[in-house]
């Protein structure tokens, strides 16, 4: 049984498919900016079977997967080691907000020197990107460690090592799994982005622009909402695994 706000949300955006379906049968704006929706559905069923199209998907995925992996193992014990160590954080603070205000696509002329070509520049810039929010969010997690739990297990003469791993650690879970969440979808954004402007042979973003540079206007609409599909998921299956971790949260 769908909810209010459920039906309220379908209902929109049947609304808005119709309303654009409307002003490309009328050719209110050209086809050559804007596909109507039966066009890109059309594409959608006729390639959905297509193997090209899979592969584009598994190699953005494949990357996606590689630079949030390495983004996580580099971020989570920097910010928690910064929210541990007062000192750590006074030292590491401003390289890492300078860090995080600097494009990480801007960097990338930087990733293509140290790493050549091939998938290293493509990778380390989605890491760069994701590793910085996960720090951070690491970081406010154990800073923002409830104190009557923190004072209550060294009264109860908590080592420094249970008063991490049985207080801290799960008392900062919330906001690294957070952190881990938009970590993974800026390093979506990112490898869709370096793709679509940095040489590769494969990719959703390669396959957008050759599109768009072929005026293949229905294909390009159907990747976009590819895209953004794929960004809705992964995002999704994260807020599951959220629940599912920090079940605890508020209780």
């Amino acid at each position: 049984m769908l909810r209010k706000d459920q039906v309220i949300s379908i209902g929109a955006v049947i609304a808005l498919l119709a309303l654009w379906e409307i002003v490309c049968a009328l050719g209110l704006i050209s086809p050559l900016l804007l596909a109507a929706p039966h066009s890109i559905v059309q594409w959608l069923a006729e390639n959905a079977s297509s193997l090209d199209l899979w592969i584009d998907v598994g190699v953005t995925l494949r990357r996606v997967s590689l630079a949030f992996v390495l983004s996580a193992l580099i971020g989570i014990p920097i910010g928690v080691a910064m929210g541990y160590f007062p000192t750590l954080e006074k030292v590491l603070t401003l390289p890492v907000d300078f860090g995080r205000s600097i494009p990480a696509t801007a960097l990338f002329p930087l990733f293509l020197i140290f790493f050549g070509k091939g998938e290293g520049p493509r990778v380390a810039a989605a890491v760069y990107g994701a590793a910085l929010i996960i720090a951070i969010n690491a970081m406010s997690g154990i800073k923002q460690a409830n104190t009557i739990r923190v004072q209550a297990a060294r009264v109860m003469g908590a080592s420094g090592l249970q008063l991490f791993s049985r207080v801290l650690l799960p008392e900062a879970m919330p906001s690294i799994l957070t952190g881990l969440r938009l970590g993974v979808s800026l390093a979506f954004v990112i490898v869709v982005l370096v793709e679509m402007f940095v040489g590769t042979t494969a990719g959703i973003g390669q396959q957008l622009m050759d599109a768009q540079t072929l005026y293949e206007i229905p294909e390009m609409y159907a990747l976009i909402f590819i895209a953004g599909l794929l960004g809705y998921l992964i995002n999704q299956i994260f807020i599951a695994v959220e629940g599912r971790i920090a079940h605890y949260v508020g209780r």
